[in-house]
C-alpha cells in the first residue's frame, strides 16, 4: 500500500545492522506466529512487508 501514511519498521544504527542482537530482534517480530496474531488482531486491515 504506497500511499498508507501508517507504516512499521525496525531501524537500527548505520553499521549494527549485522549485530547478533539485530538479526534476533529482526526474527522474533518478522516470523509465521507474529503475522497471525497480527491478522487475527487487525482483521485484515493490515498487510505484512515482509
Amino acid at each position: 500500500m504506497a500511499d498508507n501514511p501508517y507504516r512499521n519498521f525496525i531501524a537500527v544504527k548505520s553499521g549494527n545492522e549485522n549485530e547478533a542482537w539485530v538479526k534476533t530482534l529482526v526474527a522474533s517480530y518478522q516470523n509465521e506466529a507474529v503475522k497471525a496474531e497480527f491478522d487475527k488482531v487487525y482483521k485484515g486491515t493490515g498487510i505484512s512487508a515482509y
